[in-house]
């Protein structure tokens, strides 16, 4: 199974949300970092870690209205006290050599959620993956209900992802470090 990092320069988490204040909105979260194990001859191996910095969030103003928009980056935005979003998967359905589904654990203001990404992964040389992947988050299930206004409607999610790969180490500490490397990006935010 070959190793490969998250090329945080190259790789964003996109998502569209649907009239928001009348106005369907789009943004991104720019700093994505994590794991990605994958060997398309064991597709169903396949396994991803992610951790997305909440405060790299950026908006895009569809109609001009900064004050719209400063209201949804508010909103959006989890950096007090949740200061990531996290993804770790949990199994794979293979449906083609390069195209999966990937069931995992979405974790978002506290709260963990399981979601299913929709995925397609290729090799663009040996050195270097692109993994992509699109669900529909309902976001109804993150927030507490005592709290909530109204119900709020779902978000569409595109994961672009690049991921270099990791020259292995001939060290038996290796087994465990994925997990420790990502409990350590996640105390960097």
């Amino acid at each position: 199974m070959t190793r490969w990092e998250i090329d945080p320069i190259q790789s964003t988490l996109n998502f569209t949300l649907p009239r928001w204040f009348g106005v369907s909105v789009t943004g991104k979260f720019s700093d994505v970092q994590g794991i990605i194990q994958y060997d398309p001859a064991h597709l169903a191996q396949t396994y991803l870690e992610a951790l997305v910095n909440a405060a790299s969030i950026q908006t895009h103003d569809i109609g001009g209205n900064l004050g719209r928009i400063w209201t949804m980056r508010n909103a959006l935005n989890p950096i007090k006290p949740y200061p990531a979003i996290t993804f770790y998967s949990l199994f794979v359905h293979p449906i083609t050599q390069t195209q999966a589904t990937i069931v995992g654990d979405l974790g978002l203001y506290g709260i963990k959620r399981e979601i299913t990404l929709h995925t397609s992964i290729n090799l663009i040389h040996e050195n270097q993956i692109d993994f992509r992947a699109t669900a529909t988050v309902n976001r109804a299930l993150f927030t507490n209900s005592a709290q909530a206004t109204q119900t709020p409607k779902p978000v569409h999610v595109e994961m672009v992802l690049r991921g270099t790969r990791v020259i292995e180490k001939e060290s038996s500490l290796e087994k465990n470090q994925l997990t420790s490397e990502l409990n350590g990006l996640s105390s960097a935010f």
